[in-house]
């Protein structure tokens, strides 16, 4: 199977179909042309694809089927139900698998996931990046409604060569990007109804990942763990991404399964137990 991935996923977005503007801000993740460190997949029988795949259809068109975005507010609805509280994972895991669909239908595209407290409220926010490859991906922030359906928060925000992360300064959720060269990082939050560069975006030229992996840490901001469900048909893999104790990616750390994979909800449930 294809193992492809590579850092961006953490660094899995480093090469890909091309980069995407968002309403946000640049979206990408390093990767330097000669950097075969963090390169995206091979077509190799045994290379896992991950969000760089260089033979992606890059005119499939991306169906939208996620959920339905909600009327924009400044502070997130109250998550609780008539009947006590709401158990957001099971509704995150429905969001989740929904996405798929379309990748499904038209047999290729990927679905990665994290989830982080974008509010501060100390429920998480679903984030999810979907498409075919980096000329189309994008990122969108959901929550739940009063029913305890899941609603996008915002605009969609432009996702190539773009992974999650952190501040760790603030701990608010940020993209880091980069792409032949060229790489940064911000900070997002809501405003009036969608999501903006919260504070000053730092931008840096690196050689190679390494070099940008130090460099991004000296910035202040890290890697979070994700998962990516990656549908190539008949092939469905399900990748868990973890970081080392200084929020970069590693190998050592990557867990692989089989079909459409939940298991990392249960996993972070666990983590906020500890």
């Amino acid at each position: 199977m294809k193992k492809l991935f590579c850092l961006l996923a953490v660094t899995a977005l480093l090469t890909g179909c091309g980069i995407d503007e968002s309403t946000v801000s640049r979206a990408s993740v390093p990767e330097n042309e000669s950097s075969e460190t963090t390169e995206a997949p091979t077509e190799e029988e045994t290379e896992a694809p991950r969000e760089e795949v260089t033979d992606a259809p890059t005119e499939a068109p991306v169906q939208e089927t996620e959920p339905e975005t909600q009327e924009p507010t400044d502070q997130p609805e109250e998550q609780v139900s008539e009947g006590g509280e709401i158990d957001f994972l099971e509704s995150y895991k429905s969001a989740v698998l929904k996405a798929c669909e379309p990748f499904e239908e038209q047999g290729y595209g990927s679905v990665s996931f994290t989830l982080y407290d974008v509010y501060g409220d100390g429920t998480p926010e679903l984030i999810m990046k979907t498409g075919t490859c980096e000329a189309d991906f994008r990122i969108a922030v959901y929550t739940l409604n009063e029913s305890g359906e899941t609603v996008q928060i915002g605009e969609d925000l432009g996702g190539s060569h773009t992974s999650f992360g952190l501040n760790d300064e603030t701990g608010r959720f940020s993209l880091i990007y980069g792409h032949m060269g060229s790489g940064g990082a911000f900070q997002i939050e809501y405003q009036q109804g969608q999501f903006v560069n919260a504070g000053e975006e730092v931008e840096v030229e690196f050689s190679d990942s390494d070099d940008f992996f130090a460099q991004i840490k000296e910035k202040g901001y890290r890697y979070i763990d994700f998962s990516e469900i990656w549908i190539s048909d008949p092939d469905v893999r399900t990748w868990i991404y973890r970081m080392d104790e200084n929020g970069n990616y590693s190998d050592d750390l990557l867990e692989e399964y089989e079909g459409k994979d939940l298991r990392f909800f249960d996993q972070w449930l666990e983590s906020q137990k500890q």
